[in-house]
């Protein structure tokens, strides 16, 4: 089989094609990557056993949970929600007034502080939530749409000779606020 100059450049540029386009497929399945989440919740604790996990909400869907610290699972993890999910997620936004609101100028409990970002076509918005009754209020209703309670619970602490469960203990600190 004889192969001529144009028949190699030929193969090379469909091979070029096939390889770029494959690239591009590949690169494409994870496109939030590239783009602004639009929901991101940091959780931090200056405690030694309450929770510290990321959430970042992309706009097709995607959840990245990056659990931090005394969680059920630690690391990154990823799912989608479904369209029901994700159109009660930004309900839950909207019924809350998130744009609108603005937290009580003190704080009782900064240390046990949630940062929660929302951005749409109204633009950007940021509060450090500090533990109180709205926090929690909200809280349960986004973490129900987002399911991330499976994900952080149990999350589970030696302390005192026991073993501690962070998310029993963050329950009965919420329920002091409510």
């Amino acid at each position: 089989m004889k192969i001529t100059c144009l028949t190699l450049i030929r193969m090379l540029v469909v091979a070029t094609l096939w390889f770029a386009v494959g690239c591009s497929t590949v690169s494409g399945t994870d496109k939030a990557a590239d783009e602004q989440p639009i929901i991101v919740i940091q959780k931090r604790s200056a405690g030694v056993l309450l929770q510290e996990f990321n959430v970042r909400v992309f706009p097709n869907k995607l959840v990245v949970y990056e659990g931090v610290k005394n969680v059920r699972l630690k690391g990154e993890h990823r799912y989608y929600l479904s369209d029901a999910q994700y159109k009660r997620l930004l309900q839950a936004f909207d019924s809350f007034g998130f744009m609108d609101w603005q937290p009580p100028r003190y704080s009782v409990a900064a240390a046990l502080a949630a940062t929660i970002s929302l951005h749409t076509e109204r633009g950007t918005k940021t509060i450090l939530f500090p533990q109180i009754r709205e926090y929690f209020l909200f809280m349960k209703s986004i973490d129900e749409q987002l399911g991330t309670a499976k994900l952080r619970c149990p999350g589970v602490v030696f302390l005192n000779g026991r073993n501690v469960d962070t998310c029993e203990l963050e329950a009965k600190i919420e329920a002091s606020f409510l």
